[in-house]
């Protein structure tokens, strides 16, 4: 465009001096240059599909509970000794002694090479709430056996691992909401799909009081479909992931429970996590319409408006042949020729000068000047509404200028008797 427009510059300008002409076509290839560049880069962003990752914090009155599960590993025989894990759901706040068993939460697991006695806590869609009185604030898991406690030693820990309920660490095949099954492929490959990140791993050992708490917050990954490049609203694969804190204090030695476990949110808080592309084409039309403004704004600075043309791409390519072919009949029978450019038809005829003037407005109208409110006013004026107008105008005006003198004869009168007053 830029350069085009250099070109008719130096065709047309003949006023113009050559190093203007040089100077704006240096200029116009330089901006060309830019554009080319920028949408070279667009395209590039948008074929490797950069992502960022928008943060988004939700305020809420629930979490949901996660589910967890305890593995001890040691060479006692657990039948023998007796292990057992029991909870306790405790409602209000910390100080408050509201609290109810949690046993038909608790499922024990068949026992492996490294996890001699396990139990399995499901919350089952429970949520800890910190509005409704209904719903628990917090879980407490307290891990007995009939062994005396002075047989332990420090290393016989438990193993605790928390996951959201979305998930299933029993069986990496089967789903959460699928019964079918779920223990007999509990083997060591589909322990370790329990959380293959470690972040929610620990170990409570005896003699231990350990809290824990938590952060919810949800991942939302792109599908690098069509929907992702174009930026339409996206489907996207979402995950949730729990992030653990603990703190451990130690417990009264040989004093049941064994350990105890406590569990609640560390806040209100769903973080979302949402991973977008860092360019799409709707947003690279965006800065392209942004980019071509801004260098059409400087081109204009430097060098003035350009000529205005009202034949674009699609006359110019798609119809051009009914396009000259309409605009040769409309001006064939005129003595003055085109207008514009048939200056050499142009003489002294008053004829030829009036057929040229009516030409020009027609030119002008057909594609420069939108004359739709001056064809109102004619379209008022034949049928009588403009006259009527005007007419009332005018009555208006000569009332206004017959008041005029009476006003300035009161405020004289007044102005003479405030001087009097004054004297």
């Amino acid at each position: 465009m830029f350069v085009a427009d250099a070109v008719k510059a130096y065709r047309n300008r003949r006023s113009e001096p050559l190093i203007l002409s040089v100077i704006r076509a240096i200029v116009a290839v330089l901006l060309l240059l830019g554009v080319m560049v920028y949408l070279g880069f667009l395209a590039k962003e948008i074929s490797n599909g950069t992502p960022i990752v928008k943060n988004i914090n939700h305020p809420v009155n629930e979490i949901r509970i996660p589910n967890a599960r305890f593995c001890f590993q040691n060479d006692f025989d657990p039948n023998q000794y007796n292990f057992t894990v029991d909870c306790i759901f405790l409602y209000g706040n910390n100080k408050s002694n509201i609290f109810h068993g949690c046993q038909p939460w608790l499922q024990s697991l068949p026992p492996v090479d490294d996890c001699t006695v396990g139990y399995m806590f499901r919350s089952n869609g429970m949520m800890f709430s910190n509005t409704n009185e209904t719903e628990p604030t917090n879980i407490q898991f307290m891990f007995n056996a009939n062994l005396p406690l002075n047989v332990f030693i420090k290393d016989d820990c438990f193993d605790v691992n928390i996951v959201d309920p979305t998930f299933d660490p029993i069986s990496s095949i089967y789903n959460f909401t699928d019964e079918e099954n779920k223990y007999s492929d509990f083997d060591k490959n589909d322990t370790l799909s329990f959380d293959t990140s470690n972040a929610n791993d620990y170990s409570l050992c005896p003699y231990e009081w350990m809290y824990l708490s938590y952060t919810v917050s949800i991942n939302s990954a792109m599908t690098n479909d069509w929907k992702d490049v174009f930026g339409f609203k996206p489907m996207s694969n979402d995950r949730v992931v729990l992030n653990s804190v603990t703190e451990y204090h130690s417990k009264q030695y040989g004093v049941a429970p064994l350990a105890i476990m406590q569990m609640q949110p560390a806040s209100y808080i769903e973080a979302q996590y949402i991973e977008e592309r860092a360019h799409t084409v709707l947003q690279a039309l965006g800065l392209i319409g942004g980019l071509y403004g801004s260098v059409a704004g400087i081109y204009i600075i430097l060098f003035g408006q350009r000529n205005l043309d009202p034949f674009g791409f699609v006359q110019r390519y798609f119809f051009r042949h009914s396009v000259k072919e309409r605009l040769v009949m409309a001006f064939r029978s005129s003595k003055s020729g085109l207008p514009l450019v048939n200056n050499d038809k142009l003489d002294n005829e008053p004829e030829a000068i009036s057929e040229r003037v009516r030409n020009l407005e027609a030119l002008l109208t057909e594609y420069f000047i939108d004359a739709g409110y001056l064809e109102q006013l004619k379209e008022e004026s034949q049928d009588g509404t403009w006259p009527k107008m005007f007419s009332i105008s005018r009555l208006k005006d000569r009332q206004r200028e017959q008041a005029l003198p009476e006003s300035r004869a009161s405020s004289t009168e007044s102005l003479e008797m405030e001087v009097r007053r004054a004297t």
